[in-house]
């Protein structure tokens, strides 16, 4: 029961980075949608892994997966 009452304690913490800058919300848009669901066709990748995979591309950063298919094409997506 502990977790459950530091809970507003925690999201107050989690409010602050988040105003901060810290932490970045990513919002889906009708674009971003059409992107992933382009990336997943293209690749033939479930949807599910093309949003983290589009995420990945659109932010910049390096995609970590065990997924070596799905690293393939982070890589090729990348140059």
């Amino acid at each position: 029961m502990k977790d459950i009452e530091d809970g507003p304690s925690f999201l107050s913490i989690f409010y602050e980075l988040i105003e901060s800058g810290v932490i970045n919300i990513i919002r889906y848009t009708k674009r971003t949608l059409t992107e992933t669901y382009a990336l997943a066709g293209k690749h033939k990748l479930t949807v599910y892994d093309a949003t983290f995979l589009h995420l990945a591309l659109e932010t910049g950063m390096e995609l970590k997966s065990l997924d070596t298919r799905l690293l393939r094409v982070f890589n090729s997506e990348a140059d």
